[in-house]
């Protein structure tokens, strides 16, 4: 991503809101902030339209680059998952379609971790 470059071509193509604000490589917050905000483009000196709604972790954060293996995803989210509700934010997580598509383990783990994130 190219900032501002990115976030301002989404508002010029009447994008309103994103989602890819994030780390692939590690867990936590890229913006600093469990929450949405509207994106404050430095050029302009301006707040836009744009919504950004960070995510705290991947699928491929935890597989890939951290090299769990999907009974141990949820254990390792347990923490973000607490430091979000603590603090009142917005937990987002991105979990590809191909994680859930062929892996009964890794759509287990998905499925405990959105239990988990609901209070169940």
């Amino acid at each position: 991503m190219n900032f501002p470059d990115t976030y301002e071509a989404l508002i010029q193509n009447g994008i309103r809101e994103d989602y890819s604000m994030g780390y692939a490589s590690i867990s936590g917050f890229r913006a600093g902030i469990a929450s949405p905000f509207r994106f404050y483009n430095l050029n302009e000196e301006e707040e836009t339209s744009l919504m950004v709604y960070p995510f705290m972790f991947m699928d491929t954060t935890l597989d890939d680059y951290m090299k769990l293996e999907p009974e141990e995803y949820l254990n390792a989210v347990i923490p973000l998952i607490e430091e979000v509700k603590a603090v009142g934010g917005t937990l987002i997580a991105i979990w590809h379609n191909y994680a859930l598509a062929d892996d009964a383990q890794k759509h287990k783990a998905f499925k405990d971790i959105l239990d988990k994130a609901a209070g169940s």
